[in-house]
């Protein structure tokens, strides 16, 4: 018996040595994400990740953006997702008793809850669609009142210049005004011949906007009420644009979206309609029709969805789903990912043009609780080829890879999926900013500290390579006593003695020269012949001048993006392809150390790992890297910057401890 207990005690032991604790899970801060639900059919208040929906319908965000409230059809209820606490869902009002009874938000009764709307800041209007009635929860006292009835609606919306909600019926092809003070309906369109079945309505850009459910036209209401009799008003309908099979629209950054069923789920209209293309971090779905796929979004048409753009970060959405017996709530941006996809090389070839972040078209306001990233460097920051067997590694294989193989996309993908597992609430944004064929120093003290104020951003992640030494050599100094950024073919038809404008390039010049018996008035610069070995084999004066014209204009940087928001500016280093022990390692070491930078080398992990990640180099254009490579270098940047606590890294929990 003795025996048998001791023997329980190790296992009971041993067992508690086995239990991993469970992490408080977050949800996934990314393009794409889970809100809320998304498991399987039911109900369930509690935790985003178990909370189950039965065929939610129409949704709606307050304006501080703390709440996404839910119509939850089929449960009767009307659902609040808290965005602020884990997207943590509750029900607001509603039971299981099916009704129609006013009351106090724990009383109050609902039957098949299909549209929200709010009317005002505190005011949340609801149609009741199995008893055609709008409505209205009073979020400050905490009750439910009725503000109409006896009504068929589609869709609804509501008009601030009106004080009324906007409801479509399809069916009987009219478009009803509700006055939110007094309850009364008005007939705003009947039968119209051009807008035959008016379905999907928003408000946007100051007008009511509408699409026709045959023609999938889209047209804006304009509504004048006559200021002498309030019951004579006239209406114009405004065609502004068409999409196809549309089911939802949503306004956000002065831009007209619309939910689709079909293929293309999303697309921005205008003149053009544009479909709007869902990115992964696999690949870019520019629709849902690839076969063998779930589908990320795809309706049906005659599907009643929920479409609503969030108040407080532009171009973000909210969709509610019924998908493969599931019902829940899923997020999608758009940062113009089609137009950006294959965007590549310096600021103006391309479609990005300058002051634009190089990869997407960020939003310029920065979504709360978003730590944002400036990453920088030369070409091999934008470049991710993929294998293809069958390329020619031409242009099209090397600068047409997935954009989010990047190893700035990358990183922002590690530290948010690091984020969500660690229960950490910061979000990530990298955006990526390059000079192809420039070294950091030659371009960052010109065009990063405005990009840094421009998007808000938090810090700069520079890729250390090159010195850009040269470019004391090649451009005349700016008024800030530093190169300007594009060489000047004329100032460099000078002889080279007579392009020493400070004392370290006039210093190095001459030094250089006595090992070089030859004429040298026409090379370009001094080492030209072997750059980062002449870097490396130059005796210690040459290399403290180089240090000097290297560090200083990054020091520089440093302080004018500092003086923004006190953003820092880290410098990481990784090795080329015949670079494993490189001497510019530890030369970005010494100029990190002089000027105060804090300071990645990731040489000896990115060595160590590298076979493991084959083929991280391209065959072609030595030094870059493949998209293998960048999968590497992004997983390692985001350890090092958690480790060494240089993004804000630390769970709520612990934040509140003394």
């Amino acid at each position: 018996m003795r025996f048998r207990y001791r023997l329980l005690l190790v296992i009971l032991f041993l067992l508690t040595l086995w239990t991993i604790p469970v992490q408080a899970v977050v949800p996934m801060a990314d393009f794409n994400g889970i809100v809320a639900g998304e498991r399987k059919t039911g109900f369930r208040d509690g935790h985003y990740s178990t909370a189950l929906f039965n065929t939610p319908e129409g949704l709606v965000m307050d304006a501080e953006g703390r709440y996404l409230y839910v119509a939850d059809s089929i449960n009767h209820r009307v659902r609040a997702v808290d965005l602020d606490n884990d997207n943590e869902v509750s029900t607001l009002a509603g039971s299981d008793k099916v009704g129609s009874d006013d009351g106090t938000l724990d009383k109050a009764t609902f039957s098949h809850p299909s549209r929200l709307a709010f009317v005002s800041v505190d005011k949340l209007a609801v149609y009741d669609s199995f008893g055609g009635n709008i409505r209205v929860i009073d979020l400050k006292a905490k009750t439910v009142s009725t503000l109409a009835g006896k009504l068929t609606a589609r869709d609804m919306a509501y008009d601030p210049d009106l004080d009324s909600l906007v409801l479509t019926e399809p069916t009987l092809k009219k478009v009803i005004r509700v006055d939110v003070k007094t309850g009364t309906l008005t007939t705003l369109l009947d039968n119209d011949t051009q807008l035959t079945q008016p379905l999907a309505v928003c408000f946007h850009n100051g007008k009511i906007h509408l699409s026709d459910g045959v023609t999938s036209k889209i047209y804006s209401l304009d509504v004048t009420i006559d200021k002498k009799d309030q019951k004579k008003f006239s209406v114009l309908l405004s065609a502004v644009g068409k999409g196809d099979k549309v089911l939802g629209l949503a306004s956000s950054d002065k831009l007209l979206y619309a939910v689709q069923a079909g293929n293309v789920p999303l697309v921005r209209i205008g003149q053009n309609t544009v479909p709007v293309g869902i990115p992964t971090h696999w690949g870019f779905l520019s629709d849902d029709s690839i076969i063998g796929f779930q589908p990320l979004a795809y309706f049906q048409p005659g599907d009643v969805i929920g479409f609503a753009a969030s108040t407080t970060e532009a171009r973000r959405f909210y969709l509610t789903r019924a998908f493969a017996q599931a019902g829940g709530v899923i997020s999608l941006k758009d940062y113009f990912f089609a137009e950006y996809w294959k965007a590549a090389g310096p600021p103006g070839s391309t479609a990005n043009g300058d002051g634009q972040a190089m990869d997407f078209d960020y939003p310029l306001e920065k979504p709360k609780n978003t730590f944002r990233i400036l990453f920088s460097g030369d070409s091999r920051t934008n470049i991710a080829p993929a294998l293809d067997p069958g390329s020619d590694y031409g242009n099209g294989w090397f600068y047409g890879g997935n954009r989010m193989d990047t190893m700035g996309k990358q990183l922002e993908f590690y530290l948010n999926s690091e984020a969500a597992v660690k229960g950490i609430k910061t979000r990530f944004e990298v955006l990526e900013w390059n000079r192809a064929g420039h070294s950091l120093s030659s371009y960052a003290y010109f065009e990063i500290p405005p990009l840094a104020k421009k998007y808000n951003v938090d810090m700069v992640l520079g890729l250390a390579s090159a010195s850009g030494y040269e470019n004391y050599y090649e451009e005349p100094l700016s008024k800030e006593g530093i190169p300007q950024v594009e060489i000047d073919y004329e100032y460099i038809l000078k002889p080279l003695s007579k392009r020493l404008q400070t004392p370290e390039s006039k210093d190095l010049y001459e030094r250089w020269k006595k090992g070089f018996p030859e004429n040298t008035e026409k090379v370009a610069y001094p080492g030209q012949e072997k750059l980062n070995r002449f870097v490396c084999s130059s005796g210690d004066n040459i290399y403290q001048d180089i240090i000097q014209m290297t560090g200083y204009r990054l020091r520089m940087t440093a302080d004018k993006v500092a003086s923004f928001n006190g953003a820092k500016m880290v410098l990481f280093y990784v090795p080329g392809f015949d670079q494993e022990d490189d001497c510019m390692s530890p030369f970005w070491a010494d100029i990190s150390k002089k000027y105060d930078f804090p300071y990645i080398d990731l040489t000896d992990a990115f060595n160590s790992m590298r076979l493991a990640y084959h083929p991280v180099f391209t065959r072609c254009c030595s030094d870059h890297y493949t998209a293998y490579g960048d999968h590497l270098i992004g997983y390692l940047l985001s350890r090092y910057l958690i480790d060494g606590h240089l993004v804000p890294f630390e769970p709520e929990a612990d934040k509140k401890k003394p």
